[in-house]
């Protein structure tokens, strides 16, 4: 079986440079024209589309587009020439602010006083497999016939758009077809087996990706998807993978094929031989389906409030980057989290937010990401992907020395509250995995200081796991009784834990213990007034003031 680390790479190296780096010639491959098919589109869909760094974009709301992931250019300003469905040609300034597997949720730029009047209805449903639909772009055309299709015509030069029509053959997830991180999330596919009924049957080509293609709901054309790549399926193992086809002297075929046969699937890499197709197998067209991706669009364009987000997550399993602030809700699914990559960027997990689940989490120089009252879960998996040492790291550089503000990991809900609460954290590849955690995992949680294993509340077991430790110089430590963050275990983390120590417990023992370690230690006169070493239940934390030994225990 060939791996689906295999098949994105093929896909990277297929679309890296789809727009400047390619010829000028442009047009969505149909079945019955020589050349491509120029506006008008079926429904008008065309008059939503604009053109964006040599590629196609569509407005969703007065201020924001969206277009590709993989086509991002190389500076965050580029124009974008709308039309605004009039014939008058209005260019803006825009800047990304967030992506999504391979959605792009652009902005124009703050303050221009700019704004789109024309934007397209988005497909908020589930059900597009046999809708029919208009797939618009600017690749190239169709060129001479070859066996099974057409070669790419680098020669036809379209002076904007081109489009053609297909029917939605199945919604296809990541992993069934063996994509995954910047091709995560679902997509629309849809194959080129035409027939002379249906001359406009199309299929993507090079310079297509980040068009528009709308489905047809009941006589209305709504945006459901983004272009983003082609290929044949061809089964291996359990999995259809999508490849690239080559001749079989694996030299990259830049065709529209509606018959691979006898044409060859390669994975990209020398070291595999190309697998011959025997069978007549059509070339299929994917595009990111947005119907799947509303809640990070409502994030990204603002019509989900902070106030709201906390209801509201991001679902998904691929790579969700930051290139603006924004406050969301749970990120779920087994997400790649990337916080601001240009530095400079806030990112905020609203309050009372669901756990989050990440596969990995990376936050650039000089942005932050607030995960207020909440708690993450990244799932590494081997221990060669372990990310504990950056997240220490990144926590540590959030703490700041107790002012909870520094750029990496913070919590704002733990700056109003330092004297009690701070961000914990606990890998399950730390001898005896203190916090219980499933092998190949990093937990991060808005908790109590001196929870050592993070299950929010401090008591004897925590108090054991610090002891343990104590004196010791420990390398991400939270887990281990580190919970001042400056690597070593000793006094002032005991104080921490003892004025937090849960008020609930009902072991005697665990008072008993706390109680010895304070007198072997010689740390009654590190507990602040009027704090003492000992602990007890009742209803209530108390601390015994050992400096006067006749002190009432106090709430």
């Amino acid at each position: 079986m060939r791996s689906a680390r295999k098949s994105r790479l093929l896909w990277l190296a297929l679309f890296t440079g789809i727009g400047p780096l390619c010829p000028t010639a442009r047009a969505i491959v149909t079945y019955g024209t020589s050349g491509y098919n120029v506006p008008p589109a079926t429904g008008n869909v065309d008059q939503y589309e604009g053109i964006f760094d040599g590629v196609a974009g569509t407005p969703i709301t007065s201020n924001v587009m969206v277009t590709a992931a993989h086509i991002f250019p190389a500076t965050n300003n580029v124009p974008f020439v709308y039309n605004n469905g009039t014939n008058t040609a209005t260019t803006y300034a825009v800047q990304v602010v967030a992506t999504l597997d391979d959605l792009a949720v652009w902005e124009i730029a703050p303050n221009s006083g700019q704004s789109f009047s024309y934007t397209a209805p988005m497909y908020t449903g589930n059900s597009e497999t046999g809708l029919s639909m208009v797939d618009l772009g600017r690749g190239y055309g169709q060129g001479s016939a070859i066996t099974g299709g057409w070669a790419w015509n680098t020669n036809s030069q379209p002076t904007g758009l081109s489009w053609g029509t297909n029917t939605v053959a199945s919604v296809d997830t990541d992993t069934a077809i063996g994509a995954g991180g910047n091709f995560g999330g679902d997509f629309l596919q849809y194959n080129f087996n035409p027939s002379p009924s249906d001359p406009n049957e199309c299929i993507v080509s090079r310079g297509d990706s980040g068009g528009g293609v709308f489905v047809d709901v009941n006589g209305t054309y709504e945006l459901d998807g983004v272009n983003s790549f082609f290929g044949v399926r061809v089964p291996m193992g359990s999995t259809d993978y999508v490849y690239n086809l080559t001749d079989a002297n694996q030299n990259v075929l830049n065709d529209a094929l509606y018959d691979t046969q006898n044409y060859y699937a390669w994975d990209g890499y020398q070291q595999d031989a190309p697998t011959k197709i025997t069978s007549a197998i059509p070339e299929s067209s994917y595009a990111t389906r947005i119907s799947s991706k509303q809640n990070f669009i409502g994030f990204a364009d603002g019509s989900i409030s902070p106030a709201n987000a906390a209801a509201n997550t991001i679902s998904d399993d691929g790579l969700l980057t930051l290139y603006s602030n924004l406050t969301t809700g749970a990120i779920t699914g087994g997400a790649q989290l990337s916080v601001g990559p240009y530095g400079g960027v806030f990112m905020t997990i609203a309050s009372n937010s669901a756990t989050s689940q990440l596969t990995s989490l990376a936050i650039a120089t000089n942005s932050r990401l607030d995960i207020t009252n909440n708690k993450i879960m990244i799932n590494y998996g081997s221990a060669d992907n372990d990310p504990i040492s950056s997240i220490a790291a990144l926590i540590e550089t959030g703490y700041n020395n107790g002012g909870w503000n520094g750029a990496g990991i913070y919590s704002t809900t733990a700056q109003a509250n330092s004297q009690s609460y701070g961000i914990g954290y606990a890998d399950s590849a730390t001898p005896g995995n203190p916090a219980g955690l499933p092998a190949g995992t990093v937990e991060i949680m808005y908790t109590l200081l001196g929870d050592a294993n993070l299950d929010g509340k401090v008591n004897g077991t925590d108090f054991t796991l610090m002891a343990t430790n104590f004196n010791d110089s420990v390398t991400n430590g939270w887990d281990r009784g580190d919970f001042n963050y400056d690597g070593v275990v000793n006094g002032a983390d005991f104080v921490l834990l003892a004025e937090n120590f849960n008020q609930y417990a009902t072991e005697s023992a665990d008072i008993a213990a706390v109680n010895s370690f304070v007198a072997a230690n010689g740390l009654g006169a590190d507990l602040p007034e009027p704090t003492a070493a000992g602990l007890l239940l009742a209803g209530a934390l108390c601390l015994l003031h050992r400096r006067n030994p006749q002190a009432a225990w106090r709430l």
